[in-house]
């Protein structure tokens, strides 16, 4: 395909899919301003790569099960957005991001699904294989390369493996109030009773818009991580 069907096919179904009123947006933008970011994102990974001859691909979109320790107790399960193979032998992991912006170099090196990724690739290829792991930021056309040594992967494991235990000793799981309880399928289970007027003068207060369809969504964190 070409750039100009590749690009028609993605508006055509765009236009089926996805309106103002499925797409929550923030209060300057509609939905056209995502299409077009989009159609940059598809335009620029593109011209960069065509005709895209330089690695095999291996994997596309696979889920994946990780033993963490080894033993059967903690099993985590992720993805792999895409993996290649160059005639060099280097297996590379591709993940495809839409930020704008590129992230902090502290940020990037702390990301934990890139390390995950990793420990599970080294069980999957030849041993003494090199790994390496592609961040494609598709809108701001460009790439951020990384990988970790295996005492950096070990460190990892283990924070993991004490996150895990902390969920599992956890009895007690505070409420907390954020931007979703508008929308909580379950107001009637919650004892924390919320007065939406209220919340949405506490968020116009720090400084969030007032109409939650146009909040950008905050993580939300049930007090299980300090």
């Amino acid at each position: 395909l070409s750039l100009a069907e590749i690009l028609i096919g993605f508006t055509r179904n765009w236009e089926r899919n996805y309106n103002d009123e499925n797409i929550m947006l923030s209060p300057s933008m509609r939905s056209g301003y995502y299409l077009e970011l989009g159609r940059k994102a598809l335009e620029n990974y593109f011209k960069r790569f065509y005709p895209f001859q330089k690695e095999k691909m291996i994997v596309l979109d696979k889920k994946i099960l990780l033993d963490l320790r080894g033993d059967g107790r903690y099993l985590m399960q992720g993805s792999i957005p895409m993996m290649t193979e160059s005639f060099e032998g280097v297996y590379t992991i591709h993940e495809f991001k839409f930020d704008p912006e590129l992230p902090k170099a502290e940020v990037s090196s702390g990301d934990r699904l890139a390390a995950f990724r990793q420990i599970f690739l080294y069980s999957e290829v030849p041993a003494g294989s090199p790994i390496k792991l592609v961040s494609h930021y598709l809108v701001a056309d460009k790439d951020i390369t990384s990988t970790r040594k295996p005492e950096q992967l070990e460190l990892v494991r283990a924070e993991l493996t004490a996150l895990i235990q902390k969920v599992d000793a956890t009895v007690n799981f505070p409420i907390k109030v954020t931007a979703y309880c508008e929308e909580c399928p379950y107001p009637e289970q919650c004892t924390q009773k919320v007065d939406i007027p209220t919340l949405r003068s506490m968020l116009v207060g720090q400084g969030v818009q007032s109409t939650f369809k146009e909040i950008l969504r905050e993580v939300v964190i049930f007090g299980l991580i300090a």
